[in-house]
């Protein structure tokens, strides 16, 4: 499902790409993950959906101090 390829830049690195049968794969599985999340959601009241929009912009804007390799 997944091809790797030199990168044309840097000889040393290999890029991964979806082969046609991961990309049929993502593609049907995503579809199933958006609707799932939308399901999610409705329960919230426009207020509360943007309340969680801004926690997860201050999560991310934090991501150089939490975001750390192991």
């Amino acid at each position: 499902m997944i091809t790797r390829k030199t990168d044309v830049v840097d000889s040393r690195r290999r890029v991964l790409h979806l082969s046609e049968s991961g990309q049929a794969n993502y593609d049907a599985i995503i579809k199933s993950f958006v609707e799932r999340e939308k399901q999610m959601l409705e329960m919230l009241d426009p207020a509360e959906r943007r309340e969680l929009v801004r926690l997860f912009d201050k999560i991310i804007a934090a991501a150089d101090a939490w975001a750390k390799p192991y």
